[in-house]
């Protein structure tokens, strides 16, 4: 069980906050981040915007993982990694 799963299975308290707000809407919609579709800029719900705040444009996403091999044209290309987008990724049993 990952970090995640861990918060939506505990009670999450009243937001308090801005980031505590969108963090219990991305968690409470099954969403796994943030990510500005304008930027190349993403992150994901246990690391809120990281680069200290979120920007108004910044919209929820999933979170779908590169492995050294793909292609993705980021800066990150050649490593493993995993970016936040719109699309929500398929699995194996189609979920």
């Amino acid at each position: 069980m990952d970090n995640l799963d861990e918060c939506k299975l505990n009670v999450i308290p009243e937001p308090k906050n801005v980031r505590e707000i969108i963090k219990l809407h991305l968690i409470q919609n099954g969403f796994d981040g943030l990510y500005n579709p304008e930027e190349p800029c993403d992150c994901l719900v246990l690391n809120l915007a990281p680069c200290g705040e979120p920007d108004v444009d910044c919209m929820p996403g999933y979170r779908t993982d590169f492995k050294a091999k793909d292609q993705c044209g980021c800066v990150m290309e050649g490593t493993d990694h995993w970016h936040i987008g719109q699309e929500k990724p398929h699995t194996i049993n189609g979920e």
